[in-house]
């Protein structure tokens, strides 16, 4: 076997393929026999796998969320208009009139919020995923919460044909309500986990850090073999 002969696994996100060679004392690793290679080039193997497996556990950096803390009290009757996206355009109106009501702001039909039913406004906990598969409307309400309860809701802003995911986050005070802040995914079409300042991991990513380790366990399973004269 050759370095041309390695298995080779792809690191999405990073350019192309990496094909894995190992130079031993003749400028490669050299089958003694038909069974294995030799140990000290498995080991090399390994040490080297080991550290894509690393490398490839960092996600290339290819989005970002956009936090907007707003820290305004919404007394009982009244109503507050924020931006998400912070392009200083009103996106949503959210609304204290014993339930919750949550609006896109006039002006901006191609926004929509999160729904749980025809009109019912979809509360969410810290965590759950936000992402293309909800079912959005123009607006929605919902029964308020326990006092003192922090709760989530979702949005979607449009941007031509790219989609834009969003958190709010609100908190009971009484008859009071709180809108704390807002998560906004720049990365079009990607979804985002409701509180969270981080996005959620890229498919790709994840394929690539599942092949290193696959790799990483084949090639030690090898070095096994090889110690074992197998």
């Amino acid at each position: 076997m050759n370095p041309a002969d390695l298995p080779a696994f792809p690191l999405m996100g990073w350019p192309g393929y990496l094909k894995l060679a190992f130079a031993g004392n003749s400028g490669h690793c050299s089958v003694m026999n038909k069974n294995a290679l030799s140990s000290s080039c498995l080991r090399k193997s390994i040490y080297t796998i080991s550290a894509l497996v690393a490398l490839a556990s960092v996600e290339p950096a290819q989005s970002d969320i956009r936090v907007t803390n707003y820290n305004q009290t919404v007394n009982l009757g009244n109503g507050f208009s924020f931006d998400v996206n912070g392009d200083s355009t009103l996106d949503f109106t959210v609304l204290n009139n014993i339930t919750l009501s949550l609006a896109t702001f006039a002006g901006n039909a191609n926004n929509t919020v999160a729904i749980d039913g025809s009109t019912s406004l979809d509360l969410l906990t810290s965590g759950e995923l936000i992402s293309l598969s909800n079912t959005f409307a123009a607006s929605g309400g919902a029964p308020m919460p326990g006092d003192g309860t922090t709760f989530y809701t979702g949005m979607k802003l449009m941007s031509g044909l790219d989609a834009h995911l969003a958190w709010l986050s609100l908190t009971r005070s009484g008859s009071r309500l709180i809108v704390n802040s807002a998560g906004y995914n720049n990365t079009p079409n990607q979804g985002i986990e409701a509180g969270s300042s981080v996005p959620e991991p890229s498919t790709g990513w994840l394929v690539s850090v599942t092949a290193a380790i696959g790799a990483l366990c084949f090639w030690r399973r090898r070095a096994k073999d090889a110690d074992a004269g197998i």
